[in-house]
């Protein structure tokens, strides 16, 4: 996917189906190591969130958390740099929890 379509930043929930939040990181990390990650979770020791920092997470969502939590997140990460994908530094897709109508398009 990611070389395929390259994305400006990823959101990434650490309980999923199948997988681990932490495997999906390392196997992201390998396939694209410069994406943003937002880390998504419940609840996260301060062990956990130390080694998630050792693989470049931006930015950390505590759930429940608000949708302007994540436009802030969102918003304050892709505006320190434009990406190759998206030079104008615009997020043209948000999957998460947030309803897209409140997030379908941040621009700087």
């Amino acid at each position: 996917m990611f070389t395929e379509n390259p994305v400006d930043l990823v959101i990434l929930d650490m309980i999923m189906p199948g997988m681990k939040g932490e495997e999906v990181l390392q196997a992201l990390r390998s396939i694209s190591p410069d994406v943003p990650v937002v880390v998504s979770s419940g609840f996260m020791s301060e062990e956990q969130r130390d080694r998630l920092k050792e693989f470049g997470i931006e930015d950390f969502l505590d759930k429940p958390y608000r949708d302007q939590d994540v436009i802030n997140s969102v918003t304050k990460i892709l505006s320190r740099g434009r990406s190759a994908a998206n030079p104008a530094g615009a997020v043209r897709f948000v999957k998460s929890a947030v309803k897209p109508e409140t997030v379908s398009r941040v621009s700087h």
